[in-house]
């Protein structure tokens, strides 16, 4: 009986492109998934899921079996009519294919289908060991990601989504060695960009998620967007609001965050004679802030900011979220007032020199058909 330990694969890289990265970490458990279970290798998949950040993809299994189950093969000869003579000795076509098994003819046996009877080779082979087979089933798994276009760097002529800088890789409680994109396989992993700059040191699996906390990285990402939920909505509320949160700014948010830190910030009232509508796109599509609503839905002047860093000073985290709304704010207030000068009626007189199309005319003219 096959005994089992834990495994941690965790690929360390530059920041990976926040839209691809649940696929890509998705596809990377998917893949080391598929290499264990093509190769016979046992594991539990309990509770498994993918763990990433902007700087790692990881898999992390409770239980996998150190070796492979027994080998078995079974390679079809040829039919006895054609490999024994009329005087029931082999020939060249039975002969060949002993030889090519690696033992005597006597010693094949023999299997019938529906065509009659055959000789066949049959053979039983130790499994490998689980550690011997990591190495492919990574380089496998990385292989078949989808990556569109990967990136290359240095002088090397392969690529991935960004360069890759670690790679952990931990049967138990040992190193499995294993030399993949141009890192070689250890135990050390790297913290927080900024609030961490020493080496994450694992004994065994089981540290990994625990260890990363320790360093200021939340590599479950349920875990860390319980959290930006968590801060954005606390912060909105000490205001007295509520806290819009779309669904896809908030993945796009735990994509682009290790330690996520809520941040609120306000913005001046003058702004709010723009449509609602066009700010909060500003603030969401461009900034990924989150904003902030009132009781009747409306928005307020405030908004929150989730930084990626517990800051010593908040507040220069505060002024810089709130510097770079302002523009926008602001060529939004006025394109809004331009428009209302002119007018909605005068607005729809100037569509008449604008051509639609050569046989449809103006798209005054659109505008009328479609009114229609």
């Amino acid at each position: 009986m096959s005994t089992t330990q834990p495994l941690l694969i965790e690929l360390g890289t530059e920041e990976l492109p926040v839209k691809a990265l649940p696929g890509l970490a998705q596809a990377f458990f998917d893949g080391v998934l598929d290499g264990l279970h093509k190769r016979g290798i046992g594991f539990d998949r309990n509770g498994a899921k993918p763990l990433y950040t902007p700087r790692r993809l990881a898999v992390l299994l409770s239980a996998v079996d150190t070796q492979q189950p027994e080998q078995r093969s079974e390679v079809l000869g040829p039919y006895l009519n054609i490999a024994l003579d009329a005087d029931g000795q082999p020939t060249k076509a039975l002969q060949g294919f002993a030889a090519k098994a690696g033992v005597e003819w006597t010693q094949l046996d023999k299997t019938s289908d529906a065509k009659g009877e055959r000789f066949v080779h049959r053979a039983v082979k130790p499994g490998a060991d689980t550690a011997s087979l990591l190495a492919e089933v990574v380089r496998e798994a990385l292989a078949a990601m989808p990556i569109p276009k990967p990136m290359r760097w240095g002088d090397h002529d392969y690529g991935f989504a960004r360069p890759v800088h670690w790679l952990v890789l931990l049967l138990g409680k040992d190193v499995v060695p294993a030399d993949v994109l141009g890192v070689s396989s250890d135990r050390m992993s790297r913290g927080h960009r900024f609030m961490h700059d020493k080496p994450v040191w694992f004994s065994v699996p089981q540290d990994y998620v625990e260890s990363l906390r320790g360093a200021c990285v939340l590599v479950d990402p349920d875990e860390r967007r319980e959290r930006i939920v968590r801060e954005v909505e606390a912060a909105a509320s000490a205001d007295g609001g509520r806290a819009r949160i779309d669904e896809g700014i908030l993945e796009e948010v735990n994509g682009l965050t290790e330690w996520p830190v809520a941040v609120a910030c306000s913005f001046e009232r003058e702004f709010l004679a723009v449509p609602q509508e066009a700010l909060i796109a500003t603030m969401e599509a461009n900034q990924k802030f989150f904003p902030v609503l009132d009781a009747a839905g409306q928005l307020t002047e405030r908004f929150v900011g989730v930084a990626n860093i517990e800051s010593r000073d908040p507040r220069e985290v505060r002024k810089g979220y709130e510097r770079v709304i302002r523009p926008r704010f602001a060529d939004a207030k006025f394109f809004f007032d331009e428009d209302l000068k002119q007018g909605l009626a005068s607005m729809g007189e100037g569509l008449k020199t604008v051509k639609y199309q050569d046989k449809l005319g103006s798209v005054a003219d659109k505008v009328a058909r479609v009114t229609a």
